[in-house]
């Protein structure tokens, strides 16, 4: 779904966006792996996916992503107190074999620019459980054309109303040898079972749908926003 101020600032499952003026082209486009939904009392398994995208910076500008805040649905249910945990510090030291056995919840990619396109990285992300469901890392790594083994740190918080995930941008992903990559593009799908548990869950199909949004705000001092919405059936 596009619209102004697209993709990456108003990501993911329904808790209401905080509210700020949009100054950047944003992007959010996101799918769930089954459209029929599951009861509080049957819950059913299932996947969701997030596609951020941010427009590159133009000639002669630079920017980087200084926080994503992204909102997901009511109707959907995290159940990482149920799934191992591993922590950022082993991460950053070992990588994912210092983790334990299922802890690691997703996967994805994402894409880098910066000094006008002169650097274009590709990068791996992959997402591990922690601190007892309340904290997803996003472990990205790239080795061309620039090093980069960056922990992301999103805290997760639920309600009634649906969840939030906070990302604060680290420093080494904000800078790069001088350079400050934009991150024009972040896709993510979360998965995993335990036990047959899903580490997602849908437990109800609200009135018009799983709402996904995402705030986000940059080191230029804008900010960008997005919603978008998956159908589903009881």
């Amino acid at each position: 779904m596009r619209i102004p101020a697209l993709i990456v600032a108003t990501a993911t499952l329904v808790a209401a966006p905080v509210a700020i003026a949009a100054t950047k082209d944003q992007g959010i486009d996101a799918s769930v792996t089954s459209s029929k939904a599951g009861t509080a009392k049957k819950p059913r398994n299932v996947g969701i996916n997030v596609v951020l995208t941010t427009p590159a910076p133009p000639a002669g500008k630079q920017f980087a992503t200084q926080r994503a805040v992204l909102s997901l649905p009511k109707g959907l249910k995290f159940n990482g107190a149920k799934f191992p945990e591993c922590t950022a510090a082993k991460l950053q030291s070992g990588g994912g074999a210092a983790c334990p056995a299922g802890s690691k919840v997703g996967s994805g990619s994402a894409n880098a620019v910066a000094l006008n396109g002169k650097i274009n990285a590709a990068l791996t992300v992959t997402a591990y459980n922690a601190a007892k469901g309340k904290k997803l890392l996003l472990h990205v790594q790239g080795s061309q054309p620039i090093q980069i083994n960056s922990i992301l740190e999103g805290t997760l918080k639920t309600k009634s109303s649906g969840a939030t995930l906070d990302v604060p941008i680290p420093a080494n992903l904000k800078s790069i040898a001088g350079a400050q990559p934009t991150l024009t593009r972040f896709a993510t799908k979360i998965q995993a079972t335990r036990k047959g548990v899903g580490y997602v869950q849908s437990t109800s199909c609200p009135a018009g749908g799983w709402k996904f949004g995402a705030n986000l705000s940059f080191t230029d001092g804008d900010t960008g926003a997005d919603t978008d919405t998956v159908a589903c059936k009881k």
